[in-house]
């Protein structure tokens, strides 16, 4: 298996580590109150945060397999290296230019249309392909 872009893997890797810095930034931080009965505070806080351990890092987990899963797919996996032609010539194949006309094609060059250029262009590559030169 190859990648038609292999260097997104690197960058997608990097991304990861964005999520995990996040999530160490931001963690709250503990709050000292000036009070007698300091005891009960401390079971009830103690217990939150162990039902939110869990939940927290599950969270985290799950947003860096996603940034990881999009960084492969920016990678472009390929898993089967398949010719571009069939092996039986070029009768089944079928080739297709599309020109466009946009603002920029309808400017002239030496005189000429850039998409009459254009289409001279596509006509003489057709015809080295399909071997009709």
């Amino acid at each position: 298996m190859g990648f038609l872009h292999p260097a997104m893997l690197g960058i997608a890797g990097a991304a990861i580590a964005l999520p995990l810095l996040i999530h160490f930034l931001t963690r709250p931080r503990p709050i000292r109150f000036p009070l007698s009965t300091i005891r009960f505070v401390r079971e009830a806080v103690s217990q939150k945060k162990s039902r939110h351990r869990l939940r927290d890092f599950l969270v985290l987990l799950l947003r860096m397999v996603a940034v990881g899963l999009l960084g492969w797919a920016f990678a472009r996996p390929l898993f089967q290296d398949r010719p571009w032609t069939d092996s039986d010539g070029a009768s089944s194949l079928r080739r297709v230019v599309i020109l466009d006309t946009s603002q920029s094609m309808s400017a002239s060059q030496s005189g000429i249309g850039r998409f009459e250029l254009a289409r001279a262009r596509a006509t003489q590559f057709l015809k080295a392909r399909t071997g009709l030169a």
